[in-house]
């Protein structure tokens, strides 16, 4: 069975058949044990969102002796053009959504959606649905040059609960017998500063790679013992993948977990909270605090000065550099603010560099 509905952007508010969406009979009687509502009728679209990797849908699931919401997602073929097997990729990703929504079931804080239905041939995903709002939206909203204090300061206690959520997910886990490898992470900034200086050298001045690669070499040997801990890590830290009601917080996605430096996903989602500060409708002296209110809940603000931190804000600010370098691929308007970008990130990394 294929997908009928070819333009997904359409279907917003719509009453689907679950076969419209290529999900065949022994799926739907699957769904409908693990939602205990009877046999399914009809999905009704709430919501549909167009990611770069995959379709997102919120849907009513309507069933004989209930309804409850589901969360879709079908990941998008050729969007993915690193993996080789893509339904093998989507069962594993369900496989580790799975894991951790069980090693997360006895907390009443932190929270990982519960996996209901994986079909790896349509490279789809079904899960609960999770109350509440994006982090994304809730930074929007409390950080707009019109907010109001209140907004703003359950903000702030949102993003330090976001904190908290990474603390105990790398509690989750044990490495302590594995040590951050500084050989790799100069190998992996290397291969982005040569894409950097030899593909994109009209915007990328070649000076900032011998800089950035000699800083980490006379470094490397500075870094604690603390600062080369490492743990499971998100590795897609986020606002869009992280939803937060009232105290609680959960977040998704974890086709991309990995190994790495305790401080890989707090860095990540910080220099994140520091892009914001361009858009001219957030306040930056909030999102400054935002930064400050994520560590106080992870660790402590005074992270921020470890020397890993900067080792690692050095590495996302390079990551981020060869995205947005790729000038051909976006209209005028884009280049341009890119380009601005550009020029600003040129500046934190003479920051980060002195």
């Amino acid at each position: 069975m294929t997908m009928k509905i070819k333009n997904l952007s359409k279907i917003h508010n719509m009453n689907l058949d679950p076969s419209d969406l290529g999900i065949e009979k022994d799926y739907i009687k699957k769904l409908s044990v693990e939602l205990g509502i009877g046999k399914i009728e009809t999905l009704h679209v709430r919501h549909y969102i167009e990611g770069w990797f995959s379709h997102v849908i919120k849907c009513e699931a309507k069933g004989s002796e209930g309804n409850k919401n589901i969360f879709i997602k079908i990941y998008k073929e050729d969007s993915i053009p690193m993996i080789n097997d893509i339904n093998q990729w989507v069962l594993e990703e369900y496989q580790n959504l799975n894991y951790w929504y069980e090693r997360f079931i006895d907390s009443n804080q932190f929270f990982v959606p519960k996996p209901l239905l994986v079909i790896p041939e349509r490279y789809l995903i079904i899960t609960e649905e999770i109350s509440g709002e994006g982090l994304g939206y809730l930074i929007r909203q409390g950080t707009c040059l019109f907010t109001s204090s209140i907004k703003y300061d359950n903000l702030i206690v949102q993003v330090r609960n976001v904190g908290a959520w990474l603390r105990y997910f790398q509690s989750l886990s044990s490495l302590n017998d594995r040590r951050f490898s500084v050989d790799e992470f100069i190998q992996y900034c290397n291969v982005r500063l040569r894409i950097l200086t030899e593909e994109r050298a009209n915007w990328f001045p070649a000076r900032y790679k011998e800089q950035i690669l000699s800083f980490f070499e006379k470094h490397r040997n500075d870094l604690s013992e603390k600062e080369l801990r490492v743990s499971i890590c998100h590795s897609d830290f986020n606002p869009s993948n992280i939803i937060v009601n009232g105290q609680q917080v959960a977040v998704f996605d974890f086709g991309e977990s990995q190994i790495d430096s305790s401080y890989l996903d707090i860095t990540r989602l910080y220099h994140q909270f520091y892009l914001m500060t361009f858009k001219p409708y957030f306040r930056k002296k909030y999102l400054i605090s935002l930064q400050k209110a994520l560590l106080e809940g992870f660790e402590e603000a005074s992270v921020e000065r470890l020397l890993i931190f900067r080792f690692l804000l050095i590495r996302h600010t390079i990551t981020h550099l060869v995205t947005i370098t790729r000038f051909w691929k976006f209209p005028i308007y884009e280049k341009l603010y890119n380009f601005w970008v550009l020029q600003k990130e040129l500046s934190l990394l003479d920051h980060l560099l002195t």
